[in-house]
């Protein structure tokens, strides 16, 4: 018989072992997991259930109310957590969320790569924020991999996090609130999520699979008698081929670490023309006045100092055909000792200096 018959037979045969699976035993298998969400409201924790959309959740609680603690973590073990998640929900006003393209090779270091990112796009150095990534599509065509960023600073987060631990409530999934009913990127770090399916369920689960596992097995054991000859040309050909596997990896390993040069060298590359911005505010800052820290962030800049007269500033900028939108990002104090008002300024690049902004 061909091989290639006996392959259809043996999938055939498969299938059929399916079909006789009790759907029971094929959710215990596979469970599907359900969501209760967590958010706050000022001092109050809504909660909304599985089932129930937001305009339907009744239940809140006071998480400094010993009584209200009680009351939430025993209406929550009505729930299993072998098929539940506890999912915390942030307003997407506190966190940001980024659409990042890269090389494809990124994707071997794509952790690394978006410490990076997340230092270079946000705000927001890693250490300072909590941080999670999915990948929207690749493409070997255009050489591109483009994957969606949601960062949360831990500073926002963690006091909610505290009066949760304090309830004795720990979340499995923390994520930025979207309009879509899918699950979002879950920001939690990784050594601090629960592993809620170890346990009495997950031996179950192991033991059925052995079990169904072993029955095909035995049951396919007379398909699988591969004929000696095409086993023995089989290991002659794969001799045959390291060496050339080898190379091949090399040659891959090489071409990988090109790109990585590349991507780096051209970010590099864009910060020259940060000479230009910094020419231009020089010419248009009087001589009273003096900048204590300059930021410039994708297509924003932010100006801080002390000049003799803080509100002329603003016209002076926006006279430029590099700046536009300028404003006061807080209101102007005066420095009792030098006498000259102290100013915090933010402006917006114009089209052309956002090409060649970092």
């Amino acid at each position: 018989m061909p091989l290639n018959t006996k392959t259809s037979i043996i999938g055939w045969w498969i299938q059929g072992l399916v079909l006789l699976i009790p759907d029971r035993l094929k959710s215990i298998m596979n469970p599907s997991r359900r969501r209760i969400l967590l958010q706050y409201q000022g001092e109050q924790l809504a909660i909304i259930w599985p089932g129930q959309t937001e305009s339907q959740h009744s239940d809140k609680f006071q998480l400094h109310s010993v009584d209200d603690q009680k009351r939430l973590r025993k209406q929550l073990s009505k729930f299993s957590k072998e098929n539940h998640d506890l999912v915390l929900c942030i307003p997407a006003s506190n966190g940001l969320r980024k659409t990042i393209q890269l090389p494809l090779a990124a994707e071997a270091e794509l952790d690394s790569i978006l410490k990076f990112e997340i230092d270079r796009q946000t705000p927001f150095t890693p250490e300072q924020v909590y941080s999670g990534h999915r990948i929207i599509s690749k493409s070997r065509a255009t050489n591109s991999l483009k994957l969606e960023l949601n960062v949360i600073p831990k500073k926002q987060l963690e006091p909610q996090l505290n009066r949760l631990e304090q309830a004795g409530i720990v979340p499995q999934r923390i994520e930025l609130l979207n309009e879509s009913p899918e699950p979002g990127i879950n920001v939690l770090p990784q050594q601090s999520r629960l592993d809620e399916q170890a346990g009495p369920k997950r031996i179950n689960v192991l033991l059925c699979w052995m079990l169904i596992i072993l029955i095909v097995i035995t049951a396919a054991i007379p398909f699988f008698k591969i004929n000696q000859a095409i086993e023995q040309v089989k290991s002659r050909i794969e001799l045959e081929r390291k060496d050339a596997l080898e190379v091949n990896a090399l040659r891959t390993k090489w071409q990988d670490e090109l790109e990585k040069q590349q991507f780096v060298g051209q970010r590099i590359g864009s910060r020259t023309s940060v000479t230009v911005i910094l020419n231009e505010i020089t010419h248009l800052l009087p001589d009273d006045t003096w900048l204590s820290r300059l930021l410039i962030r994708d297509n924003s800049i932010s100006l801080q100092g002390e000049s003799a007269k803080a509100t002329a500033l603003i016209g002076l900028l926006d006279q430029s055909e590099h700046f536009s939108g300028t404003r006061f990002q807080s209101p102007v104090t005066t420095n009792i000792s030098t006498g000259k008002d102290r100013f915090q300024i933010t402006s917006q690049l114009t089209k052309q200096e956002q090409e060649i902004a970092p």
